[in-house]
C-alpha cells in the first residue's frame, strides 16, 4: 500500500515531466562524499541490466554567460545523430565573432553518467530516497574499477557504499573513488522509489527542444541562418515569407572573382572540445545584413517604379 508521500512524490514527478522541468540533478559536492550506488531501475526484462545511462547536455548561453536554455543530447544520450550538434558545428564555420564563437563552445555537449544513489552524508530525504547522481566518464570509470575488485556494489544487501572526494576548482576539478571502509544494507523502501532514468533522459529531450531552438536562433542568428540549416525550422522560429526577384543569369565570363570577405565567409573555424573558455582567432567577416519583411518590401517597390519608367521611355 502506498503511502501518502509516495503518492506526493509520484505527482511531483509527473508534473516535473509536464513542464520540462525534469529531476534534480545531483552532484558530488567539494569534499569527500559518501554514497550507495543503486541497482538497475529496468526490472523483468529477463536480462542484466545496467544501473547507469549515459546523459549530455546543451547548456545554451547568451554572450554575457547567463542560461538562457538546456537540452538533452541526442548524440552524448543515445549516441544518435543530434540536430543540436549539428547545428552548431555548422554556425562555427559561419561564425567570426569572438563572443558568439566563446558561447558556441560552451553550449557543446559533455557526455557524463546517471544512476541511482543514496547520499549517506546528506539530508534525510537524500539518505532515504534516491536521488539522480551525475558523474564525469573518467569518474564513472573509476567506479567500474571498485566493482572490478568489490564486485557488484549495488546489491542492495551485500553490495559497497563508495566514497567520492572531490578537490579543485573548474577545469582543475579532480575526483577520486574508493570503497568505504564499512557498508549498510539499502532500506527496501528506497528501492521501490527508483528514478526510472530512460523517462528522465527523454523528458530532457522532448519538453525542452523547443525553447531551445528559440534560443539558439535569437543568440546565434537571424531567421535565414537558422531555416538555412534545416532541421531547424520549427514553430517559433519560422519567420514571414519575403518576395524574391529573379536575378539574370551571369555568364562565366561576366561573373566577378571572389571578393576577400567572401572568402574569410568561407573559413571554417575549429572548437576546442577540451576547453571551452577559450577565445578563438579567426579571421574578420563582414556584419551580416538582415532584411527586414518590411525592408524588402519597400526594395520591391521601387525595382517595380523604376521598371514602369522604362517601359514609359520606351514609348
Amino acid at each position: 500500500m502506498s503511502s501518502m508521500m509516495d503518492i506526493i512524490k509520484a505527482k511531483r514527478s509527473q508534473i516535473a515531466a509536464q513542464t520540462g522541468r525534469g529531476g534534480d540533478i545531483k552532484k558530488p559536492r567539494d569534499g569527500k562524499n559518501r554514497i550507495r550506488v543503486l541497482p538497475a531501475w529496468r526490472t523483468g526484462t529477463g536480462q542484466v541490466e545496467p544501473f547507469w545511462h549515459d546523459f549530455g547536455q546543451h547548456w545554451i548561453k547568451d554572450t554575457s554567460g547567463a542560461v538562457k536554455a538546456v537540452v538533452g543530447c541526442k548524440e552524448k544520450s543515445y549516441g544518435h545523430a543530434c540536430e543540436m550538434c549539428d547545428f552548431l558545428a555548422e554556425k562555427s564555420r559561419e561564425i567570426a565573432d569572438d563572443d558568439l564563437l566563446k558561447a558556441l563552445g560552451e553550449a557543446k555537449a559533455k557526455g557524463t553518467i546517471i544512476v541511482n544513489v543514496l547520499i549517506l552524508d546528506g539530508d534525510a530525504s537524500e539518505k532515504e530516497a534516491p536521488s539522480i547522481y551525475q558523474l564525469t566518464p573518467t569518474t564513472f570509470d573509476q567506479v567500474l574499477a571498485v566493482m572490478d575488485e568489490y564486485g557488484d556494489i549495488t546489491d542492495p544487501k551485500e553490495g559497497t557504499d563508495l566514497v567520492i572526494e572531490k578537490s579543485g576548482k573548474g577545469l582543475n576539478t579532480e575526483y577520486k573513488v574508493m570503497a568505504a571502509a564499512k557498508s549498510q544494507p539499502v532500506p527496501a523502501a528506497a528501492l521501490g522509489r527508483l528514478h526510472n532514468l530512460d523517462d528522465f533522459v527523454k523528458a530532457e529531450m522532448t519538453s525542452k527542444e523547443q525553447k531551445a531552438k528559440q534560443q539558439l536562433g535569437a543568440i546565434f542568428g537571424s531567421s535565414r541562418m537558422l531555416a538555412a540549416s534545416g532541421s531547424f525550422a520549427g514553430p517559433g522560429l519560422l519567420t514571414p515569407p519575403t518576395t524574391t526577384r529573379p536575378e539574370p543569369e551571369i555568364t562565366p565570363a561576366e561573373r566577378p572573382a571572389s571578393t576577400a570577405a567572401e572568402t574569410a565567409r568561407s573559413t571554417a573555424v575549429e572548437i576546442d572540445d577540451d576547453i571551452p573558455e577559450r577565445i578563438y582567432e579567426t579571421k574578420a567577416s563582414e556584419p551580416e545584413i538582415v532584411v527586414t519583411p518590411a525592408a524588402a518590401a519597400t526594395a520591391i517597390g521601387a525595382d517595380e517604379d523604376i521598371e514602369k519608367m522604362l517601359a514609359d521611355l520606351d514609348l
